[in-house]
């Protein structure tokens, strides 16, 4: 029996970026997409955390004869009931046509239950005490993006302040919202009901924007207009509305939709094609979906480096390598790619790189979930196919300097691999000490010396790598474009297909149209 030295341990994690590649790849994304992240989703929620602030804060006025502090708690309370009210009216809009799909809400496990006994009783007590509360972390950085909230400065006590856009979205809600109604509940709690869902739920449901214009058109505004004229802020306005143009415009060509994912490859197949003239925001998008393939390429060699030594207890990387090339059989999800009859850890990579078609993952990408069940030499070799094409298609972009060397894990792979007289078994050591070893080690010591979890996966002993026992799935950064699109398709510029699949609605091409004309 394998005892490893963190077995035991009450909290484990599988580490999000144990090769500290993903902050530079969200870095890239994160200058096109405002303040969008990668789990604030639905565009609803960019109006009520505006409202419920408003409204706490009066509240709290009222409450305590015009004086008073932010009290957190009570606050988090109020978050929480409202959390479980949209997700409640969300589902009961089946009533009046909508969807009833609560796709992207905020709590649908913490609330089951509540949402189960609502439903089958007709009410609940509205008392979430311990509970909930995330609407403001998940989405106060997309409002402020926006220019919804801004966060107080000097002494003040709330953590933040309403904008006057912030205060135009309260108004429209405040019109058509009863004092009496779901608001009080809001701040007070009670029995909410499904009379009361009848009533006002149109106006919380995730679905429901549609029954405000007024709220509605703020929240349009709110995406593609700038809210003061300052430099930073028209340029993170100009970015946002740069990508809403791309993203149009390819949708534009498609009448059943597209995710995020296929737009990021069929931009990237765009870009690297031999006659392409990419303009900026379509090179960074480029930029993005290349160093997200190289990500994913460099964790697929952390993965099968770290399955092989937990399968051998220990082992140096020479050791791992000769398992890899006696073990060798090749799988066919490389037959489809490559024409090779010999064992492909014995040929110079110069030879390996040959068979490497220039087209290689143009149409649908590194195939992740196939990949991560092949093998551990089989990985490998995937992983390799995938850094050599994606330097090969990149080169001339990269040589022009239309793509940036930044200095970071991407030129540090391409580099390796640019040494062609070498062997492939010779270049994957190098890979794997310089691209995957070093800065797995050095990314998971510096998280345990800042108190952080444990996130290795092995730790060395002279030449010896010890495993801790986690194994590693490979993957590559999750986008936020998707985010985006989402609230396209909540302010009515997009059609939802399904939950992350979209196609261009008629006011997405008058928005089209406008954005194209001032490009």
């Amino acid at each position: 029996m394998n005892i490893f030295w963190n077995n035991g341990e009450r909290e484990t994690i599988q580490g999000l970026d144990i090769l500290a590649l993903r902050q530079l790849d969200q870095q890239i994304e994160q200058d096109w997409v405002a303040n969008v992240t990668t789990i604030s989703i639905r565009a609803r929620y960019l109006s009520l955390l505006p409202w419920l602030f408003t409204e706490f804060y009066s509240w709290q006025l009222q409450s305590d004869s015009g004086q008073a502090t932010f009290d957190l708690e009570q606050f988090k309370l109020a978050a929480a009931r409202m959390e479980i009210i949209v997700l409640a009216a969300t589902r009961y809009g089946k009533k009046w046509g909508e969807s009833g799909t609560t796709y992207g809400g905020i709590g649908p496990e913490l609330y089951h239950e509540d949402i189960t006994a609502l439903e089958q009783d007709g009410s609940i007590d509205l008392e979430p005490a311990g509970r909930g509360g995330a609407v403001y972390g998940t989405y106060v950085m997309p409002c402020r993006g926006f220019g919804l909230l801004d966060f107080t400065v000097g002494g003040q006590a709330a953590p933040v302040s309403v904008t006057r856009r912030g205060q135009e979205l309260h108004e429209a809600r405040r019109k058509v919202l009863s004092p009496t109604g779901l608001t009080r509940l809001v701040l007070e709690g009670g029995t909410l009901t499904t009379d009361l869902l009848e009533q006002e739920g149109v106006h919380f449901s995730l679905n429901g924007l549609h029954a405000n214009p007024e709220e509605m058109e703020l929240l349009k505004e709110a995406l593609v207009k700038p809210y003061v004229d300052h430099a930073e802020i028209n340029l993170r306005y100009a970015h946002f509305t740069d990508s809403a143009r791309w993203f149009m415009s390819i949708l534009s060509d498609t009448s059943s939709g597209m995710n995020s994912e296929e737009i990021l490859k069929l931009n990237y197949r765009k870009m690297v094609s031999a006659d392409a003239t990419p303009d900026k925001v379509e090179l960074s998008w480029g930029e993005y979906e290349l160093r997200r393939r190289v990500h994913f390429a460099l964790e697929l060699l952390l993965g099968a480096m770290t399955h092989t030594v937990i399968d051998l207890v220990e082992a140096t990387v020479e050791q791992v390598l000769s398992l890899w090339e006696t073990e060798w059989d090749k799988p066919p999800l490389l037959d489809e790619l490559l024409p090779l009859a010999a064992n492909p850890f014995t040929l110079s990579l110069q030879e390996f790189a040959d068979k490497v078609p220039l087209d290689a993952f143009l149409g649908q990408g590194p195939n992740m979930s196939a990949a991560r069940d092949l093998s551990s030499g089989q990985k490998a070799l995937y992983a390799l196919t995938v850094l050599i094409a994606c330097k090969e298609q990149t080169e001339c972009l990269r040589t022009a300097g239309l793509l940036p060397d930044r200095h970071h894990y991407l030129e540090r792979a391409f580099s390796i691999i640019s040494r062609g007289s070498q062997s492939v078994s010779d270049t994957l050591r190098e890979l794997l000490i310089a691209a995957v070893i070093e800065p797995h080690l050095k990314t998971s010591l510096r998280k345990l010396g800042q108190g952080q979890k444990c996130s290795l996966r092995f730790f060395p002993e002279g030449n010896i790598l010890r495993p801790t026992g986690k194994r590693v799935v490979a993957s590559s950064s999750g986008d936020r474009l998707g985010n985006v699109l989402g609230f396209f398709a909540d302010t009515g510029y997009l059609h939802r297909i399904e939950s992350s699949r979209f196609s261009l609605a008629p006011d997405g091409s008058s928005l089209l149209n406008t954005l194209g004309a001032s490009a």
